[in-house]
């Protein structure tokens, strides 16, 4: 069994602890009301829950399963950056090293700890475009995160950026669909060429694919009472353990 990437799953941790929500009023009747624009995939009502034979498994296979199910459905965890504190002020659009401008935009700043932030949305037609940039004293703005949502809700992608790049250069992103019974989200993890896969239906059944420079990794499925499967593939793809496990009462 391939060993998952740890810093993976710890990158995406440091990001998602160091969020927080809160919320602003819009400001000037004659701007575009963008302020009130939120990523839906963020929503919790939006999220389906693995089922609890399943979370409450003790199985090493399930447990393992359970974790990145758990952890892929939960995508909320990282949407505080992308809602306006109550303190945050009106700027005009901000420009970074690695990041574009584009017309139709809100921009807000505000203090974080040492640094200034500023959080910025774009109607682009069909799509919202969200940016997210981080500036030092006696330095440039740097774009750290960005977020695509087709306006209705079906697609929408987000991905956490290099800091230290003259050039814009993606370190993390997923991407979200909704299908006709439930979701599909793929995470990438850029640096490593890995990529997870999580499909859930809203029966709360699902399975997660896991692929390290494009040769599948791993597989899990469950039901939508937690009883499950998994396969375990070697470095070149060829299988070399799979089994079941029974759903927890």
């Amino acid at each position: 069994m391939k060993t998952l990437n740890l810093r993976f799953f710890i990158s995406l941790l440091i990001i998602s602890v160091s969020l927080f929500s809160c919320s602003k009023d819009d400001e000037g009747e004659n701007q575009p009301d963008l302020s009130e624009v939120n990523l839906l995939f963020f929503d919790e009502e939006n999220t389906i829950s693995p089922p609890e034979g399943l979370t409450n498994n003790s199985n090493m296979h399930a447990v393992l399963a359970s974790i990145q199910a758990t952890y892929f459905s939960n995508v909320g965890l990282h949407a505080g950056f992308f809602q306006i504190p109550t303190d945050a002020d009106n700027s005009a659009p901000i420009t970074a090293k690695n990041g574009r401008v584009a017309e139709n935009i809100q921009t807000y700043v505000y203090g974080y700890g040492d640094a200034a932030v500023a959080y910025q949305v774009t109607d682009r037609s069909s799509e919202y475009f969200f940016e997210l940039f981080i500036k030092y004293e006696g330095e440039d703005y740097i774009k750290i995160y960005e977020a695509i949502q087709k306006k209705d809700g079906s697609e929408a992608s987000f991905s956490y950026l290099d800091e230290e790049a003259d050039e814009r250069t993606i370190l993390l992103s997923w991407v979200y669909k909704k299908t006709s019974d439930g979701y599909t989200i793929k995470y990438i993890d850029e640096s490593s060429n890995t990529t997870f896969e999580l499909q859930m239906h809203n029966d709360q059944s699902g399975s997660i694919v896991s692929k390290e420079d494009g040769v599948l990794s791993s597989e899990y499925t469950w039901d939508a009472v937690g009883n499950g499967t998994y396969k375990y593939y070697d470095s070149e793809g060829i299988l070399e353990d799979s089994g079941s496990w029974e759903a927890a009462e």
